[in-house]
């Protein structure tokens, strides 16, 4: 539907003389420029402990500018397959981890994580896992972003959206999850 302007004895397109882009130069910093946002529903499991990138968790943006950022929010639930291990996340850019802890002798080195204790029984135990990690792409090329995941330990499996233990004995008290990921392109600063 075409924009008209109506005036005395006047009727005028104007969707006919907007051309050209918003000026974002002009916008102050930290002004919010794009925003793009996925869910995930269903399970994702490895056992590698190298960053994987888990499917379905990618978003691909074209910044405006060099000097804007790109923060990530992340949000989901995960488990392991034995009790008393980590299950490490992070965010990658173009498939390098961003955001790692400085090394520390032979510890793994992540962003965020979780420790999922020991509770004695079972590998039933669901931990959340949110973060928000702000980004200097220094590109105005296409760039994709996409959550990853590891084992701290070797010889187990991670789980994003359950818990390690699903035995369809007990269904009543197993629950799956969704997760979300989301990125703005914000203004620099």
């Amino acid at each position: 539907m075409a924009l008209t302007r109506i005036g005395p004895n006047q009727s005028i397109n104007l969707a006919s003389n907007v051309t050209g882009t918003l000026p974002s130069g002009n916008l102050p910093a930290g002004s919010i420029l794009q925003v793009a946002s996925v869910t995930k529903t269903d399970v994702f499991s490895t056992s590698s402990t190298s960053f994987t990138n888990i499917t379905d968790l990618s978003i691909t943006i074209t910044p405006s500018s060099t000097s804007n950022k790109i923060i990530s929010f992340f949000n989901g639930s995960v488990g392991n397959s034995q009790d008393d291990r980590n299950v490490l996340i992070a965010v990658a850019r173009d498939g390098t981890t961003l955001g790692l802890a400085d090394a520390s002798g032979t510890r793994a080195r992540s962003f965020a994580g979780i420790h999922i204790a020991n509770d004695q029984t079972n590998s039933s135990l669901v931990g959340n896992v949110a973060f928000q990690y702000t980004d200097s792409p220094n590109t105005t090329s296409s760039t994709t972003y996409t959550i990853q995941m590891r084992n701290g330990l070797s010889g187990v499996t991670a789980y994003l959206g359950r818990g390690g233990e699903m035995s369809s004995s007990s269904d009543q008290n197993r629950t799956t999850f969704s997760s979300e990921f989301t990125i703005m392109e914000i203004a620099g600063w």
